[in-house]
């Protein structure tokens, strides 16, 4: 057998092992994160049963090995230290629990007169008036129980105000909105039960009832 040949082998011999071993690595690295969620499943109760735990998880990819995630309220020396740092040989992280903020209200209903700016208005940045008859959602469209509610809302003349197009947006303006469309209003805040005036922060007008 030539040298060269002999080299050919040596070559192929080095990949075939290395192609060996990268699949050994990957069906460990699969194994363990699959195993990952049975010993969280395993010490479930025991992690909940610390103070300060709201949810459990576990996290791989990316580079970064299979691990547990325990999330509290908040962070603090006396969480970290009654939460193991590894569990059946699986690293475990504290992480904070990300607390979004609460949707802002909105004003869901068909439009009842537009009303342009008056001068006055104009000078103060407002674009003009809308009169909506509809449903007041104090915590969001369908995340809180809906009011009937009708309200004049001042809208700014920094506020978009648009209609939906296909998989956009079609930015308009105040003047575009029409009687009988229905609009949905994001207001700046919750009005108060007796309130029958808002200001927009953001206003979508699709359609007519």
């Amino acid at each position: 057998m030539s040298w060269k040949l002999w080299i050919l082998v040596g070559f192929a011999v080095v990949f075939i092992v290395g192609v060996g071993m990268a699949a050994r690595a990957l069906v460990m690295d699969v194994a363990r994160e699959v195993r990952v969620g049975d010993v969280l499943k395993e010490h479930d109760a025991e992690l909940r049963a610390i103070p300060g735990v709201t949810m459990l998880g576990t996290h791989s990819g990316g580079g970064d090995p299979a691990h547990i995630v325990v999330y509290v309220d908040k962070v603090t020396p006396e969480v970290r230290a009654a939460v193991p740092a590894t569990l059946d040989g699986y690293r475990v992280d504290v992480e904070a629990e990300l607390v979004l903020p609460p949707s802002p209200p909105m004003l869901v209903g068909v439009v009842k007169n537009v009303t342009p700016a008056t001068p006055e208005q104009a000078a103060a940045g407002i674009a003009g008036v809308l009169t909506i008859e509809g449903d007041l959602y104090k915590v969001g469209y369908g995340e809180s129980k809906p009011s009937p509610r009708t309200m004049v809302v001042l809208v700014p003349s920094a506020v978009q105000i648009w209609r939906p197009q296909g998989e956009g947006k079609e930015f308009i303006s105040l003047a575009d909105v029409r009687v009988g469309e229905t609009a949905n209003v994001t207001l700046t805040a919750v009005p108060k039960a007796s309130a029958r005036r808002a200001t927009a922060a953001d206003l979508e007008a699709y359609g007519q009832m």
